[in-house]
């Protein structure tokens, strides 16, 4: 539930729109895997990171959370896919 924040009559001109932003910053990093799956993506940049290696990996999370927060990240231009051309088929 994404809570939001009415202006104050006090708050100098431009606060509520910092504010906004962080909301909507906070709504798509804010998840209990994203952060994780940021920092194991960025650590391995020059590496090709399939999600089934992710899924191994990462202990403890389940493939339907990976594929939610893989996709709200791909959404929101933080991460890349890739769909490569391979049998199987196979996505970086």
């Amino acid at each position: 539930m994404l809570l939001m924040l009415k202006k104050p009559n006090s708050d100098p001109a431009g606060c509520t729109a910092d504010i906004l932003a962080l909301q909507d910053t906070l709504a798509v990093v804010g998840g209990k895997w994203t952060l994780l799956i940021l920092h194991y993506l960025l650590i391995r940049e020059d590496e090709v990171v399939t999600f089934k290696k992710m899924e191994k990996d990462l202990v403890g999370i389940s493939a339907k959370v990976l594929t939610a927060t893989l996709k709200l990240l791909e959404e929101n231009k933080l991460i890349q896919r890739e769909v490569l051309e391979t049998r199987p088929i196979k996505v970086q």
